[in-house]
């Protein structure tokens, strides 16, 4: 594979070196659950050194590893993240966009994408990715300019060429020509340079495409006062649209609904809110909103009644207001737990027994008894296994007393049955809640685990992929369920689940079981449950102990907090040196704490936090703290 010095010198010109930046090269392979497979970084500080790591990044490349990188190069200072950020003001050598090419996509063939761009806005190069068509905007030279304002103008970009918008933004990180793409494993397609031009575009190009399209008679579009809704806020189009598309929902500059235009399923009709300009990505359908007026046979009476009412809407008086006093209460469906309609994850290390727990909590629930001496509601449970072979269920069922052949009110659904697991998205589980609620039964739904649900390829790692199933998930429960799915943490950082920032933005509850070896039985486990609950009651813990008769599970006894006892004998510790040692500086103490174990870091927050509750310090002439412990 020959390196695409070429493309490089186009893309990034001299912005390395005349900067003092870094260009990422990011190497991921499609199974990420292996050591072997772990993600492989390269900061290159000129391509030079880019093409000196070439023959290691296509031995990746060979092995099943996806090469990409970043088209806006990075700061070089190291802040303790994998990614370097972007600078406060990024330099942009141009623009990019990323045409989807496949079944159910705005493009059916390769040609097609071809043909959009000879059609309409001929890019400086193309790259055909292997499942799309990459297309480089660039500049006559680099424009420095705010990610805001660029992600705005890459979105308008998008937009009007029907290209994927989650590629519309700074962070993107783009294949790289001359390398294989292993979406489809048994047969990986090349990434290579479609042609390279010598047209340059200027940032005033992009900008035009913000304002509305020009009707037929060439002249562009001025807003009529069928367009005024009150206010001279470009924002105004949203009020315009959502009597009209629903379910769409704001975000931004931005707003995505259900396509009026044909039986859309799942959101993929695009607005962009200032300059009305409009896209469907499943049906092809775009405008502006003269256009949609047209399309939905729209009057302008009925647009001059839907913007008086929005104006009048935004009077003052008619703002709403928060009542604490009409505040509802958290409703739990397992106490200080599970929150009733919401989302919670119980996540963990392999091993760390999360099908355990939530088959006894999902037991628990069906029956309407307590759970770890917690109350519960009684509700139908739904527990969909994609994970465990029929004969681990089985011996479960029969260690743990589960009952399923005779619970009515507790179903597990597993991949080995006849009918195949619902998807997420594929609206099977909206159908099974709306049956229940009809007949009065609300449900829980237990996914085990939740990364056996994503499509084929996918680990869960990149917000594209985890967003749209939280979303379908929240609109399951807004129609009368609550969900429990069960995940992974990370190989080598075991607090930290897969996806966490999206997940933990999305979700209402996090629970991480933690293994710690009991101090007790060295051969035994105990099981930390550390429970963030955010808005429903913060942080807290609490510890289990197995209970095995025959060699199995059968369920789980409270223990002491491993945590809160090694924090008890580190606290010992200090205290035993402090008594031994009155008077003695803090430095010293500290010095005596790490020869029995602690670091100094843990040593010095423990003296601090203790200070008032079980010793006392008296600062020195020289200012040095000398403690001595407190009396009983």
């Amino acid at each position: 594979m020959k390196f695409p010095k070429r493309f490089f010198r186009r893309v990034l010109g001299n912005t390395l070196q005349a900067h003092h930046l870094d260009v990422e090269i990011r190497c991921l392979h499609q199974l990420r659950d292996k050591e072997a497979f772990w993600p492989k970084h390269f900061w290159c500080r000129s391509i030079k050194e880019l093409e000196n790591h070439w023959p290691e990044i296509v031995e990746l490349n060979r092995i099943g590893y996806d090469i990409h990188f970043t088209v806006i190069p990075r700061l070089r200072e190291f802040q303790g993240k994998q990614e370097h950020p972007l600078p406060d003001k990024p330099i942009f050598s141009g623009f990019w966009v990323d045409l989807d090419v496949g079944e159910g996509k705005p493009f059916g063939r390769l040609g097609e994408a071809l043909r959009q761009f000879e059609a309409d806005l001929k890019p400086t190069i193309a790259v055909e990715s292997g499942s799309g068509m990459h297309g480089y905007y660039l500049f006559s030279r680099p424009k420095k300019m705010s990610k805001e304002r660029a992600d705005d103008l890459l979105q308008e970009l998008a937009t009007h060429l029907h290209a994927d918008p989650a590629a519309a933004r700074a962070k993107r990180l783009m294949r790289v020509p001359n390398t294989l793409n292993w979406k489809n494993r048994e047969k990986p397609r090349m990434c290579r340079v479609f042609y390279i031009r010598k047209r340059r575009f200027s940032v005033r190009e992009f900008e035009d495409l913000q304002e509305s399209a020009p009707p037929e008679n060439g002249t562009r579009e001025t807003p009529t006062k069928t367009d005024d809704i009150g206010t001279n806020e470009a924002s105004d189009y949203y009020s315009l649209f959502s009597p009209h598309v629903k379910k769409l929902v704001r975000r931004g500059e931005w707003a995505t609904g259900l396509c009026p235009f044909h039986d859309d399923k799942h959101p993929s009709f695009s607005l962009n809110v200032k300059s009305g300009r409009w896209v469907c990505f499943a049906c092809g359908v775009d405008g502006n909103w003269r256009d949609f007026k047209r399309r939905m046979e729209i009057t302008d009476q009925d647009s001059h009644q839907v913007g008086k009412r929005v104006a009048e809407d935004y009077d003052w008086k008619r703002l709403p207001r928060f009542d604490p006093s009409k505040a509802p209460k958290t409703k739990w469906l397992v106490e200080d737990l599970v929150p009733e309609g919401g989302v919670t994850i119980l996540v963990g290390a392999p091993g760390a027994f999360k099908s355990t727990f939530a088959l006894l909590m999902g037991s628990a629930v069906s029956k309407g008894e307590e759970f770890l001496e917690r109350k519960t509601r009684k509700r139908r449970v739904l527990y969909l296994d994609n994970e465990n072979p029929p004969d681990v269920l089985k011996a479960r069922n029969t260690s743990m007393k589960l009952e399923m052949e005779a619970n009515r009110k507790l179903r597990l659904w597993s991949m080995y049955d006849d009918r195949p697991l619902p998807r997420i998205l594929d609206g099977t589980l909206r159908k099974i809640v709306r049956k229940s609620v009809e007949e009065g039964k609300k449900v829980l739904i237990i996914l085990d685990h939740f990364s056996s649900f994503l499509r084929p390829g996918e680990g869960g790692e990149t917000t594209g992929q985890t967003s749209p199933l939280l979303q379908e998930l929240k609109q399951v429960c807004a129609i009368g369920a609550t969900v429990v799915f069960l995940h992974h943490t990370r190989k080598y950082e075991k607090d930290i689940e897969y996806g966490g920032g999206d997940l933990r933005a999305k979700c209402d509850a996090i629970h991480t079981l933690v293994l710690h070896q009991d101090r007790i039985d060295p051969n035994k486990k105990v099981i930390r449950v550390e429970c963030f609950l955010k808005r429903h009651g913060g942080n807290s813990s609490f510890a289990l102990r197995p209970r095995v008769a025959d060699g199995q599970v059968i369920g789980f006894k409270s223990t002491q907090d491993p945590v809160v006892e090694e924090r008890k004998r580190k606290r010992e510790v200090l205290r035993l040196l402090i008594t031994k040692n009155r008077g003695m500086a803090q430095h010293e103490i500290v010095k005596k704490a790490q020869k029995q174990g602690l670091s100094r870091d843990e040593a010095r927050e423990i003296l601090t936090n203790g200070v008032g509750r079980y010793w006392r310090i008296k600062i020195s002439a020289h200012g040095a703290k000398k403690y001595s412990v407190l009396k009983d």
